[in-house]
């Protein structure tokens, strides 16, 4: 379990590696999305998910390479990783339903904020506000629609957004698309959506 702000860097400097090491025998892959996300998964799976309660939805699925996250922390063992891309390998080159880790994971861009949004609300109204979920976002997708409507102010006053257990919306910043205007969908996004990000000197909190 990672601790502080330098054991985070060290284990998404990790993943990046891992993910060259799946995809360069293979000749394919997405690979940049395990170079852009991997602080992303180095917070949320090395210091903040807990394996069989909480849930992790991915919305853009090609970003399933980034899966080494868990197997940099123990969640999945590492000799799957090299069947990545392989025909009847549950490590598709696109996530699927078989992905390991991902409780959810989608094709088309924008579907996986509802999904989180989804996941909170079950949870909630059966009683188990201890669960909590992690919505994977890649920067280009916050433009859908789709997922503007699961993030407008209505959603967050119901309680979902601003709930303390969630979804936790843990968005992509590579820089190419990110133009800041997640402030519209109800303040600060790091707030409004309790992205699990924040260090409070050299430490997670």
């Amino acid at each position: 379990m990672a601790t502080s702000a330098a054991d985070l860097h060290r284990l998404a400097t990790a993943i990046r590696l891992r993910g060259v090491r799946m995809v360069a025998p293979q000749g394919f892959g997405y690979l940049g999305q395990a170079l852009s996300a991997a602080e992303q998964y180095a917070a949320v799976c090395g210091a903040l998910l807990r394996h069989g309660t909480d849930r992790v939805v991915c919305s853009p699925g090609h970003y399933v390479v980034a899966t080494s996250a868990a197997a940099e922390t123990g969640l999945i063992d590492q000799t799957l990783l090299a069947s990545y891309g392989q025909n009847g390998s549950a490590l598709e080159a696109i996530g699927t339903e078989r992905s390991p880790v991902p409780d959810y994971t989608c094709g088309s861009l924008g579907q996986g904020l509802s999904a989180g949004a989804g996941f909170a609300l079950a949870d909630r109204l059966q009683g188990r506000p201890e669960v909590r979920t992690f919505a994977f976002l890649s920067d280009g997708e916050l433009q859908e629609g789709q997922v503007w409507e699961a993030a407008t102010p209505a959603l967050a006053a119901a309680g979902l957004l601003r709930a303390s257990r969630g979804p936790g919306l843990c968005p992509e910043r590579a820089g190419d698309q990110a133009a800041g205007h997640c402030d519209r969908a109800g303040g600060d996004a790091s707030e409004a959506f309790r992205l699990p990000r924040r260090l409070a000197g050299d430490r997670l909190i």
